[in-house]
């Protein structure tokens, strides 16, 4: 019941799946839920380090409820669909932080063999591939990919910060002191 990625990953981290269940198939039981990761073995280190990161920043917190809906590819990158509920502000970051960290990952990894990708486009359809697996997609030149800007309420004011994806380092650094809008 174990030979797939997915299904181990679902079954190392139960508490991020919690509508988990084994249904019968032709092949034997299988693990199902409906945060089943619908992405491409090139992503799988991204997103078994993703779940593992959730899971260490839900550990130990009482009462928190996190539940992971949905891990696919979507305009050529990683999305990773989390809820949480009563989680302390702490460990709230910590699992955005988790989330954010992949998704940018994800545009330096080929979605396909995990090799070191470029984000590209073909007729319309973006997807982060490798040399090897380019099959015609040209790559997107923007020094902007890896930048990220977030507008998040602390307290009562309304903070604007910017930063940029180091891939070296899988961290993110900040390019600017945070802006806050309410002064």
């Amino acid at each position: 019941m174990l030979a797939d990625w997915r299904t181990r990953l679902l079954h190392d981290h139960p508490a991020l799946f919690p509508d988990l269940r084994v249904v019968a198939t032709g092949l034997g039981p299988t693990l199902v839920s409906v945060g089943w990761p619908s992405v491409g073995e090139g992503w799988r280190a991204l997103v078994e380090r993703a779940c593992a990161r959730i899971a260490d920043a839900c550990a130990g917190v009482p009462a928190a409820e996190v539940a992971i809906l949905g891990i696919e590819e979507k305009w050529g990158t990683l999305r990773l669909t989390v809820s949480t509920l009563d989680l302390c502000e702490t460990a709230s970051a910590a699992v955005d932080l988790a989330v954010d960290l992949a998704e940018a990952r994800s545009l330096h990894v080929c979605e396909t063999c995990g090799a070191p990708g470029r984000f590209s486009v073909k007729h319309g359809w973006y997807a982060t591939v490798c040399a090897a697996h380019a099959d015609g997609y040209l790559p997107v030149r923007s020094r902007d990919l890896d930048l990220q800007v977030t507008t998040m309420i602390v307290g009562d004011r309304t903070v604007r910060m910017a930063r940029r994806y180091e891939v070296r380092s899988d961290r993110f650094i900040a390019l600017e002191p945070p802006i806050d809008e309410d002064s």
